[in-house]
């Protein structure tokens, strides 16, 4: 098993962020949606609550934990967009750990 170190998770926040600007926060996560790196852009407002970042991680963390009991029939999956009227929302994993990377797009 891989250990990342919150410099890891810094690390990838810093790639995701500068690499592009219509990125207004990023969540690293676990498996069980224990938050390990967040931060969103400066100069950007938060669009849900602290509450409601918890509960949308929970939900795409048990979206994730169903599908992959799906894999071995179609294939691991590599990553889900959700796109809503404001925000587009990417979730994906690192490649040897089954964490949750949560990246939320949207106008800045």
């Amino acid at each position: 098993m891989i250990h990342y170190t919150w410099l890891d998770y810094k690390h990838l926040y810093e790639k995701i962020m500068t690499g592009d600007s219509q990125v207004r926060l990023v969540i690293v996560c676990d498996l069980n949606g224990e938050i390990m790196y967040s931060g969103h852009r400066q100069g950007t407002k938060n669009l849900l609550t602290s509450e409601e970042i918890g509960n949308s991680l929970e939900l795409a963390v048990k979206s994730w934990k169903i599908r992959r009991q799906l894999a071995s029939k179609i294939g691991k999956r590599k990553y889900e967009l959700t796109e809503y009227e404001k925000i587009k929302r990417i979730t994906m994993q690192f490649r040897r750990k089954p964490s949750p990377i949560y990246n939320y797009r949207g106008r800045v």
